[in-house]
């Protein structure tokens, strides 16, 4: 998973830190799709602690099957 691939771009919204920010991941992998929720951003005053395993543990993990049987 690239956990990079959220929390650097995410980390422009730290002036919205009043709000929720909650990280999704999307991923195709052929007819398959899978969309990862992770847990709400917590922001500290110069950015976001990148070893936190808390943050990059999917709270939710959805599996979309694009494949159309007839």
């Amino acid at each position: 998973m690239g956990w990079h691939k959220i929390i650097y771009p995410a980390s422009r919204f730290k002036k919205y830190s009043s709000k929720r920010l909650i990280p999704g991941y999307f991923l195709k992998l052929g007819a398959v799709v899978y969309f990862v929720v992770f847990p709400d951003f917590q922001f500290y005053k110069r950015g976001i602690i990148l070893n936190d395993k808390k943050q990059f543990t999917p709270e939710h993990i959805f599996k979309i099957d694009l494949k159309i049987d007839i």
